[in-house]
């Protein structure tokens, strides 16, 4: 139903069960706050599961020995292949 048929004629255009100070009762919002945490409830529960339930090493760095790690460079001084960082930035040729 439109609000503006009701505004131009409330005896024709009833909106049965409507208050106008609704949400001036407590039980109201008590309806909406108890509807809207039964709605979102089960995802909290799955969310709270999940992190508790889960194995979290956040040390994992400091725990880990350190490998060696063998360094090679792509090019080798004195060989003609050698070229700038700018003819390599611009590709091949």
């Amino acid at each position: 139903q439109n609000a503006r048929l009701f505004e131009k004629s409330p005896t024709d255009y009833s909106f049965i069960g409507v208050s106008d100070k609704a949400f001036v009762d407590p039980v109201v919002w008590l309806t909406a706050f108890l509807t809207s945490w039964t709605a979102v409830l089960p995802s909290f529960t799955i969310h709270a599961l999940g992190v508790i339930l889960s194995v979290h090493n956040k040390h994992k760095v400091h725990s880990t020995p350190l490998q060696p790690v063998a360094l090679r460079a792509n090019f080798r001084r004195g060989t003609p292949l050698r070229r700038s960082s700018y003819a390599i930035s611009q590709g091949a040729g």
